[in-house]
C-alpha cells in the first residue's frame, strides 16, 4: 500500500472527490424542492389576490346598488 492510500485503494482524493459530488447532489435535490415550494407559494398568492380583487369588485357592486 502506498502511503494515504486505505484498505480498498481509495486515497484521500478520491475520497473528498466522491464527498463534493454527494454534496453537489445533496445541493441540487435541496434547489429542485426549494423551487418547488416558491413556486407553490407564488400559485397560492395569485389565487389569494384573484380572489381578494373579486371580494373587492362584489362589494363595489353591492354599494353601488
Amino acid at each position: 500500500m502506498r502511503k494515504g492510500e486505505r484498505e480498498d485503494g481509495k486515497d484521500k482524493e478520491d475520497e473528498k472527490k466522491e464527498e463534493e459530488e454527494e454534496e453537489e447532489e445533496k445541493q441540487g435535490k435541496l434547489n429542485e424542492k426549494e423551487t418547488l415550494i416558491y413556486e407553490r407559494r407564488k400559485s397560492t398568492q395569485i389565487h389569494l389576490t384573484l380572489d381578494f380583487q373579486k371580494m373587492i369588485k362584489e362589494k363595489m357592486n353591492i354599494e353601488e346598488e
